[in-house]
């Protein structure tokens, strides 16, 4: 779009001491496992409280070989089955769209990415009102339009569907309607021409998730429909544009927008992981601020850019972002807009692949991703995060535009 110029200034922050700084919120255990899945109170703040476990967690496999023979129709399967809990046996089974209504849970057996449903016709559909967990979702959607709609309260603990859809108006998670939390968990989705997940009317915990290559925006949050005073949080999260995303109705320009923040609210985005490479479309930015009265707080997250996108654009009023620890690394523009304050510490630390971030071996075949980029070269473990600087070396700030 063509408008006026801007006025750009450059400025170069300092760091004093910034080898001595720590490392917030990513935690680990004796064996070195990433600890991410810490409970949260009502505005999604973390409590000192340990999880509970659950007797359906798809690590701990339950079911048996035969289990598998059980279903002869997974459509009929799930119509049928006890509405109070649903737990599908391990296994691949063709599916057409329907009875993906989570209203109290479904869980798949085994481990994470041993249900999968092949959509051979009709339309990705589905409704979380319970829990839906350990689902993978393969091919491209045959029907307009796609999503799970996601409703207050809802849970989704694991959900991938890495080829996203092919039709107008796609989108894998949806918010109807604002009202208490929904929290998205272990789930990535990729390949959507209108949002990978839009979740903008109520408050959301997005943690462990992965959004690549979807246009419009990757993940979009905001509080439209809901008490503007509460938080949304984000974090241990991959949000990537690699290559070119699909185009929807009547749209003829790529804006495959990191994270949009469109309504106004508080927004925590801690440990996270924003990416463009050099085959990435352009667009309004790596984050953007696309609404008024918004708080958003970074924190221990690293940009990546080798694109002309700004790291952070802001397009609203009375908004303000803050940066803690956050780093940047890549060969393209780094520009931020002037409503943002603190600075990005130079790193050029590896970034981890969406199967580590969200423990799913298929995101790593998502639409318009190359798992053999040289950057995502973390492996099988979540690295840390490198705003803390824990090696001691000297540390050199980026120099970014700011933009008015």
């Amino acid at each position: 779009m063509v408008g006026p110029p801007k006025t750009r200034r450059t400025i170069l922050s300092s760091i004093a001491a910034a080898g001595a700084a720590g490392i917030a919120g990513c935690s680990t255990d004796e064996d070195g496992e990433d600890i991410t899945d810490e409970p949260v109170d009502e505005d999604g703040i973390r409590t000192d409280r340990e999880a509970e476990p659950t007797d359906d967690d798809p690590t701990d496999r339950e079911a048996t070989d035969d289990d598998r023979d059980q279903v002869d129709d997974i459509d009929t399967f799930l119509r049928e089955a006890d509405q109070d809990q649903i737990r599908i046996p391990p296994g691949t089974y063709d599916w057409n769209g329907t009875g993906l209504t989570a209203n109290s849970r479904i869980v798949g057996g085994g481990d994470r990415g041993d249900v999968v449903l092949e959509l051979v016709s009709g339309t990705m559909d589905g409704t979380v009102r319970g829990t839906l967990k350990n689902i993978v979702v393969r091919g491209r959607n045959h029907d307009s339009k796609a999503g799970l709609d996601h409703y207050p309260g809802g849970v989704i603990d694991g959900f991938c569907w890495p080829e996203g859809g092919n039709r107008d108006q796609d989108r894998a998670i949806y918010q109807p309607t604002g009202g208490g939390r929904t929290a998205i968990r272990h789930t990535c989705v990729a390949g959507l021409g209108n949002n990978g997940a839009y979740v903008d009317k109520a408050p959301v915990t997005v943690e462990r998730s992965a959004f690549l290559n979807n246009n419009v925006a990757n993940l979009r949050v905001g509080h439209a429909d809901s008490d503007r005073t509460t938080t949304s949080i984000i974090r241990d999260t991959l949000i990537a544009v690699t290559s070119n995303p699909r185009l929807g109705a009547g749209v003829t320009t790529p804006n495959p927008v990191g994270l949009r923040i469109r309504h106004p609210g508080h927004f925590v985005i801690e440990n996270c992981w924003l990416v463009f490479t050099e085959d990435a479309s352009t667009a309004d930015g790596l984050v953007e601020l696309r609404g008024d009265d918004i708080v958003a707080e970074f924190r221990n997250t690293h940009f990546h850019n080798d694109s002309d996108t700004p790291l952070i654009a802001d397009v609203g009023s009375n908004n303000s972002a803050t940066l803690t620890g956050c780093t940047a690394s890549g060969s393209g523009r780094m520009a931020a807009a002037a409503t943002v304050s603190g600075s990005f510490i130079e790193s050029d630390r590896s970034v981890p692949l969406p199967s580590t971030v969200t423990g799913f071996p298929q995101a790593d075949e998502s639409y318009g991703f190359d798992p053999s980029i040289p950057l995502f070269g973390a492996g099988g473990e979540i690295p840390e995060h490198p705003g803390g600087n824990v090696s001691g070396e000297p540390v050199r700030t980026y120099e970014f535009e700011i933009e008015h």
